[in-house]
């Protein structure tokens, strides 16, 4: 077993496969612009858009167990990269809306494997070091999102729509093709049936707790980058302008997903769930800030940096809780299960918030977030002591 003091490969590893997922996968938050103009879309048809991304995670969620835990977790990795491939091509030869949706649905499908898969490497790798990892590893989610952001609309406005998914897709089948494989692993005789460990999560009331909560934080981050860069336009600034700020909001996510578990580790006696709860209350007033936004290049820039921090920061914070509440051998279970909860937020809420959009304006959009984040932080904060680290039984010790 590799540690934090003899070797690195394994999170550089992870946070490569993160960072490349990512660059697929987040396509739709820069696209959505260049797709409303191209296709004549509602802020509704948008947020559908991204609803059927997280519809596809969420339906890959019930599997991950299956494929991380039984299947191995590069193997699982592999065919994560050859299914967003299978999506990629798909927004690429079909030139509908309706395809988009299809195409972004498998996307979504094959990146439910992700995260999973690299919390299991991290773990297996570094417990009980393994924080700093998780955040390194985590902070792959905003760099691959943000060299989304600033690369693929400038492929598809100097080329087109169809090239850049092309290239996509091609990018994902080399990943497929370079990956080493690692032996499939053997199954115990005594080893329960997926289902039927499945079907036993509902049990852990912890999990459900971190995973409900979890829903208002993935419908803020999933709300934020759906509507942001059309947000920025509706105020006055450019496409190219707006694309810069979002870039500006997956910094302050890279800064957040480190930074949390490094301050988490002096602060509340390293009580994940007080911090997730911090860090909702500032995500809630991030959003009560956009309300604000004012057309000044600079102070935007760090209020978006601000809004990464929070409402996108908090990753790596729920993925190490989630993490350190399996037991060896389970983690893509655990990590699954919460992961299908939490997706509730996105498919529901972001295209709900989109109707709430299209009736009224963002002045309603963000302070709703704000209110939906608040109450969430004020319920994982009233129940923190059952996460107190005394009373909390994790990863090693349950196995």
């Amino acid at each position: 077993m590799a540690n934090s003091s003899t070797s690195i490969k394994i999170a550089l590893q992870s946070l490569l496969f993160v960072i490349l997922a990512n660059l697929i996968f987040t396509s739709y938050s820069p696209m959505e612009p260049i797709f409303k103009a191209r296709y004549g879309l509602t802020s509704t048809e948008l947020g559908i858009i991204t609803s059927f991304i997280f519809l596809g995670s969420m339906t890959m969620a019930l599997l991950t167990g299956f494929f991380v835990d039984r299947i191995g977790r590069k193997n699982s990795i592999k065919i994560s990269f050859l299914i967003l491939s299978t999506g990629s091509i798909i927004i690429s030869i079909f030139h509908s809306y309706y395809f988009i949706i299809i195409g972004y649905y498998i996307l979504g499908f094959g990146y439910g494997i992700i995260t999973p898969a690299t919390n299991s490497l991290i773990m297996k790798a570094y417990y009980p070091e393994h924080s700093r990892f998780m955040g390194i590893k985590q902070s792959g989610v905003p760099v691959g999102a943000a060299f989304s952001a600033i690369i693929l609309p400038v492929i598809a406005i100097e080329f087109s729509i169809e090239i850049l998914y092309f290239a996509i897709f091609i990018l994902g089948i080399i990943i497929f093709i370079l990956i080493n494989p690692d032996k499939f692993i053997s199954q115990r005789k005594t080893r329960e049936p997926y289902i039927k460990q499945l079907w036993s999560m509902k049990k852990n009331k912890l999990l459900i707790y971190v995973s409900l909560s979890s829903i208002s934080l993935s419908l803020g981050q999933q709300t934020l980058l759906t509507y942001f860069v059309v947000f920025a336009k509706y105020k006055g600034f450019s496409l190219i302008s707006g694309e810069i700020l979002l870039a500006c909001v997956f910094i302050g996510a890279v800064i957040g997903r480190i930074m949390w578990l490094r301050l988490n580790e002096k602060l509340f006696n390293k009580n994940r769930a007080v911090m997730l709860s911090f860090i909702m209350f500032l995500s809630a007033m991030s959003f009560l800030f956009l309300i604000f936004f004012i057309k000044i290049l600079y102070l935007m820039v760090i209020l978006s940096i601000f809004s990464g921090a929070c409402a996108i920061g908090w990753n790596g914070m729920y993925v190490t809780l989630i993490s350190e509440m399996s037991s060896e051998g389970n983690v893509g279970l655990f990590s699954g299960f919460s992961m299908m909860i939490m997706t509730f937020g996105p498919i529901f809420g972001v295209p709900l918030l989109g109707i709430l959009l299209d009736y009224t304006n963002y002045f309603y959009l963000w302070l709703s977030m704000s209110l939906i984040m608040l109450i969430a932080a004020i319920f994982i904060f009233l129940i923190r002591h059952s996460f107190d680290n005394s009373r909390l039984s994790i990863y090693k010790n349950r196995t």
